[in-house]
């Protein structure tokens, strides 16, 4: 619980108040990245707004391939096919390249992150090279795991599964990706026939994934763990990428001619029979592994790299709502935003209830006002809780009637207020700010008031009922104290 702090301290307590509400807001902000090969860069883009935030230049010769984002929105990664991948500070404005890039043990085209977002994993395309495991924090690669041959895309499902396949073995394994960011091999390995793979999708709950086909125009899924076959359908160009909706009821499957939309059923790996839909989109080129679109964590947006611009198209009809373009966007490739295993997007519920709402007679006294509060998560059973208590009147007070001190005492569990208020002014207004945050950092405010009206007459209780109705309103709406509220407590 928060501690109540004297209103001396207030100016630093409210900054605190104010960061949160900021941190809040941010953390609605979602952020993309798309890398242009045309002019070696990384655009970073607002998907709230489909605005550019900055483009960052990379010094480097190769060719600028696949991205990738931490779900906290503070890391951008980038391959460029010359063994290294780039680091983006996505917290700086515009975004910045941290200057020493991570060299791995291959070329580096296709990038995954791990569930724990500890790890980020890189694979070649056709070539005989390892697959590199990423040390995030240390920026430095911790294993070169070999797999006897190429490893042409990757994939790192939320249960630690790893889905590498191999352009020139025709097949697809499953590898395992330990705590400590070990892999080692499951010896499940799919012998793919005539389907030479492009890249793979896995679903959200890493019951099942699909395998994307190139030339052979053709998708397969499979059960995990075990990579049991479960169906196989044709596409309509050469196959590029693919995404599986959160839900697990769409696969997104981009061809060198459209975007083909199938019904999915993630727990049992079944393809609907032919596309809902196909959303024409531009050729683009056919690198391996690079994931060329990616679909919104609601399923209702998909970004699609095009010839000139990034294209934004609506999920339900199939028609481009919006695109990103601008000098920095010529030749558009891999496309990313956040990545996360995390399916808890639902805050906390907060309610609170006050016993005695108004305070009489102002006698200085404290009172326990018969506070209760309940925070409920359908995910997290111990929300992190904190408890402000403010007032439109200072404590510390030196003179009149609003003079003494604490105004408020709350232990964990009984909240005692002062009865006063100053006899000059329009009757005093307590507000008891709550906040919640789970363990997927999902963040609820409530807010509640207590008043001292300045007399008993309907006019003053009115006066202050409606201070308190205000006050209320705002702090919900912007996650902060109206101005002029100072933070009141023990000494």
């Amino acid at each position: 619980m928060l501690s109540l702090i004297r209103s001396r301290m207030a100016i630093v307590a409210m900054s605190a108040i104010a960061v949160f509400a900021t941190t809040a807001s941010l953390r609605g902000q979602t952020i993309g990245m798309v890398a242009d090969d045309s002019l070696r860069s990384v655009n970073v883009f607002d998907a709230d707004t489909n605005t550019l935030l900055g483009s960052v230049s990379l010094p480097t010769s190769g060719i600028i391939g696949d991205c990738a984002i931490t779900a906290d929105q503070t890391l951008g990664f980038v391959t460029d096919f010359r063994m290294n991948v780039w680091v983006i500070d996505l917290t700086t404005s515009p975004p910045s390249l941290e200057p020493t890039p991570i060299v791995i043990s291959n070329n580096g085209e296709d990038l995954s992150l791990s569930p724990d977002q500890r790890y980020l994993l890189a694979t070649d395309g056709s070539a005989f090279q390892p697959v590199s495991v990423i040390d995030i924090a240390a920026r430095a690669e911790v294993q070169a795991f070999s797999t006897g041959g190429d490893n042409n895309s990757i994939t790192v499902c939320c249960d630690g599964s790893v889905i590498v396949t191999s352009f020139n073995r025709l097949q697809v394994r499953r590898l395992i990706l330990a705590d400590d960011g070990t892999l080692s091999n499951t010896g499940e390995i799919v012998n793919l026939g005539n389907v030479r793979p492009n890249n793979t999708a896995c679903s959200l709950g890493a019951e099942s994934c699909v395998v994307v086909g190139r030339g052979d125009q053709q998708i397969r899924s499979f059960l995990i763990p075990g990579m049991i076959p479960v169906d196989s359908r044709s596409i309509s160009g050469f196959g590029i990428s693919a995404n599986i909706s959160d839900d697990g009821t769409r696969l997104y499957v981009r061809t060198t001619t459209g975007i083909d939309v199938f019904a999915y059923d993630a727990p049992t790996g079944s393809i609907g029979a032919v596309p809902i839909m196909n959303i024409p989109t531009a050729s683009t080129p056919t690198y391996f592994g690079l994931d060329q679109m990616d679909l919104t964590d609601d399923g209702t947006t998909l970004y699609v790299s095009e010839p000139g611009r990034l294209a934004v198209f609506d999920t339900a009809s199939g028609l481009l709502i919006d695109q990103i373009s601008g000098p920095t966007i010529r030749f558009p490739t891999g496309v990313a935003l956040p990545s996360s295993c995390d399916t808890d997007s639902e805050p906390p519920v907060i309610s609170c209830e006050i016993e005695t709402a108004l305070l009489w007679p102002p006698n200085h006294a404290l009172i326990d006002v018969g506070f209760s509060l309940s925070v409920v998560d359908d995910v997290d059973p111990n929300p992190t809780v904190t408890v402000a208590i403010l007032s439109d009147e200072d404590d510390d007070e030196t003179t009149g009637a609003g003079n003494s001190g604490p105004d408020a005492v709350y232990d964990g569990e009984t909240l005692q207020l002062r009865a006063e208020r100053k006899g000059n002014s329009d009757g005093r207004v307590y507000l008891i700010v709550i906040t919640a945050t789970d363990e997927s950092g999902n963040t609820a405010m409530k807010c509640c008031t207590v008043v001292v009206p300045k007399s008993q007459s309907a006019k003053h209780i009115a006066s202050v009922a409606d201070q308190a109705a205000a006050a209320e309103a705002y702090c919900e709406a912007n996650g902060s104290a109206p101005e002029g509220y100072v933070l009141v407590g023990e000494e």
